[in-house]
């Protein structure tokens, strides 16, 4: 007999005809027990399972090599260079086993290489992005040996690519790679200036820029007709370039200007042509 949530079990008694009532207790307790026993059960299950696709996911994906190398930023530098540099540090180990800063300072090492960065894309895969060295001369040595400068002084390997810059070769230096020199420092001053928005096509015209210890003063060869410019010292770099602009406008409109071979820059607000 049910009473309420209780199970209920009467006796009678022979003698004192009573009944006696007798409440065993309640039952949902053990049901909503067994019940929470087996939803433990069932999330450990869960969780070994999940754990262990965890677990083989991983020992996979670190049991395979490194598949794909891209590279980005490279025009002077042939991509497949910096690849082959990536791959001294990566051939034959597993991807957890790469230490992406021995690829990036192998990469960097390349002397045309200013940054690197290097990212893991995918276990599988590994992204290079590259920020290149820019030469903006070519220094010219007293026995006739070239190299690559940038505007910051680094001499760079000189080597004919696919891409070659338009430079001007800068003579009379004596040089050393290992020393930035006053002189240098000078004609850098001028080629960097002429680089810029105001001068970038004028800089075009300019062939050779070269260096006399003399009297410690420069001079410029135009490919325009094989024309000679006295620029002197560093003073007014930009004074004497605009000087140098205005002349070229003029050249195209003036015919007596077609013949000049020689233009001085050495006087304040004036040229001496001849």
């Amino acid at each position: 007999m049910s009473c309420g949530e209780f199970i209920c079990v009467s006796f009678i008694s022979n003698k004192t005809n009573s009944i006696i009532t007798v409440n065993v207790g309640n039952i949902e307790p053990e049901k909503n027990s067994t019940k929470s026993r087996a939803m433990l059960f069932w999330f450990f299950v869960t969780v070994l399972f999940v754990s262990g696709i965890i677990y083989y996911a991983r020992k996979w994906n670190s049991s395979q090599l490194i598949q794909t190398v891209t590279v980005d930023g490279t025009r002077l530098v042939a991509a497949k260079e910096i690849i082959e540099r990536a791959m001294e540090k990566i051939s034959g180990k597993k991807p957890d086993a790469v230490e992406l800063n021995d690829i990036r300072q192998n990469i960097k090492s390349h002397p045309y290489i200013s940054n690197v960065t290097v990212q893991r894309k995918s276990p599988k895969e590994i992204k290079i992005s590259i920020i290149e060295r820019k030469p903006c001369a070519i220094i010219a040595d007293s026995a006739g040996n070239l190299s690559f400068i940038d505007a910051g002084g680094v001499f760079l390997p000189y080597k004919i690519m696919a891409d070659m810059p338009d430079l001007p070769i800068i003579r009379g230096l004596t040089t050393n790679k290992k020393e930035f020199t006053s002189p240098l420092f000078d004609a850098l001053s001028i080629i960097t200036t002429l680089q810029n928005d105001d001068f970038t096509e004028l800089g075009k015209e300019i062939s050779e820029l070269i260096y006399s210890p003399m009297n410690r003063s420069y001079t410029m060869l135009l490919n325009d007709f094989n024309i000679t410019v006295i620029f002197g010292d560093i003073k007014n770099i930009n004074e004497k370039l605009y000087k140098l602009k205005s002349f070229k406008v003029a050249k195209i409109f003036d015919k007596n200007m077609r013949n000049v071979r020689r233009i001085d820059l050495r006087w304040s607000e004036q040229i001496v042509v001849s």
